[in-house]
């Protein structure tokens, strides 16, 4: 049983990865990439704000962050982008393995300080 489970969710999960392209690919032909990451990021963390109230995980928010909201040489800049980013992933798997917290709450709080930037860089753009 729990390897049918598994199948229907790999499945589902590259059906909708396979849509949420096509759909970013026929959105950038309207508008451009800032806009489209920054209405992503608010619908993703609306979707897990609502999630959470719905499963009445709000107040481990703060629980989850201890208390502390706001603590959270190469020629080739591709080069340094593309191992920084696999060492700050490989970072990131590996704490959060061990990290027990609850999986919503998790996500909502990493969507949540994304948006957080991305409207500080869409805000910088402006001047």
């Amino acid at each position: 049983m729990e390897k049918g489970k598994a199948y229907l969710y790999a499945f589902l999960a590259v059906a909708l990865w396979a849509t949420v392209a096509s759909a970013f690919k026929i959105s950038l032909r309207h508008g451009d990439a800032y806009n489209l990451l920054f209405l992503s990021s608010i619908f993703s963390t609306f979707i897990f704000f609502i999630i959470l109230t719905l499963q009445n995980k709000i107040g481990k928010i703060k629980c989850s962050t201890r208390g502390n909201l706001t603590g959270f040489a190469l020629e080739s800049k591709g080069i340094v982008f593309g191992l920084g980013s696999a060492v700050i992933w490989a970072t990131f798997w590996i704490y959060n393995l061990k990290d027990k917290r609850d999986e919503v709450t998790k996500l909502f709080l990493n969507f949540s300080f994304g948006l957080l930037f991305i409207i500080i860089f869409m805000l910088s753009q402006r001047s």
